[in-house]
C-alpha cells in the first residue's frame, strides 16, 4: 500500500478507536446503573444519569459517523487536483477529478459513498428528521441500499412517540460506522494507475 493510502486509513482507523475507547467507558458505567436498577437500588439521580448514558450513545454513534465522513470528503478535496472540482454539492463534485486519477467512480463503492452521503445530509441538514428532509425520498432510498448491501439493519427508521403523527428520524447504528469506514477504504483503494484519463 502507498504511504499515502497508508495515513489515510490510519486516520480513519485512529476515529474508530477513539469511539470504541469512549462507547466502552459508557457502557461499564450503563452496566453499572443497570445492575442497580435490577436490584431497586437506583435513586432518582443515579436514574437521570442513566438516561443521559443511554442517550449519549446514540450521539456518540453519529458525531463518529460524521467525523469519518468529513475526513472522507477532506482526503477526497486533497486526492482531486482544485481546478477540476466541480461546483456541485456533497461529493459528486469530487467524481470528475478522481475518475481522471484512476479512481473507479462507476462502481458499487462510490455508489454506496453517494448514498452515505444522502445519509450525512440528512442528519446534519434535517437533524435526522425524515419528515422534514427536502430529499426524504432519496434518502429513505439510500437507507434501503445501504442496509441491503450491508446485509443488516445499519440504519433504523423511528417514528417518534408524543410527537406529530408522521414525525420520523433516522436512526443510524453502530455496525455504519465499521460498514462506512469498510467501503471509505475500499473506494481509496479502487485507484488504479492503469486507469488514468
Amino acid at each position: 500500500m502507498d504511504p499515502f493510502k497508508s495515513v489515510i486509513f490510519n486516520n480513519f482507523d485512529s476515529i474508530l478507536r477513539v469511539h470504541y475507547l469512549i462507547i466502552d467507558t459508557v457502557d461499564r458505567e450503563t452496566n453499572s446503573y443497570l445492575k442497580k436498577i435490577y436490584s431497586n437500588e437506583l435513586n432518582a439521580n443515579e436514574f437521570e444519569d442513566f438516561s443521559l448514558y443511554h442517550q449519549s450513545t446514540n450521539i456518540l454513534i453519529q458525531s463518529t459517523f460524521l467525523q469519518l465522513y468529513a475526513l472522507l470528503e477532506e482526503t477526497l478535496y486533497h486526492e482531486s487536483c482544485k481546478k477540476t472540482i466541480k461546483n456541485l454539492s456533497g461529493i459528486k463534485r469530487f467524481k470528475e477529478a478522481l475518475a481522471k486519477q484512476g479512481y473507479d467512480t462507476s462502481g458499487n463503492f462510490w455508489k454506496r459513498l453517494e448514498e452515505i452521503s444522502k445519509i450525512r445530509k440528512c442528519l446534519l441538514h434535517s437533524n435526522g428528521r425524515l419528515d422534514i428532509d427536502r430529499y426524504r425520498s432519496e434518502t429513505e432510498s439510500a437507507i434501503e441500499m445501504l442496509n441491503n448491501s450491508a446485509n443488516e439493519q445499519v440504519i433504523k427508521t423511528i417514528d417518534l412517540k408524543h410527537h406529530k403523527p408522521g414525525t420520523t428520524i433516522i436512526l443510524i447504528q453502530e455496525s455504519f460506522l465499521d460498514y462506512s469506514s469498510f467501503i471509505i477504504k475500499s473506494f481509496i483503494n479502487s485507484q488504479h494507475p492503469e486507469n488514468l484519463i
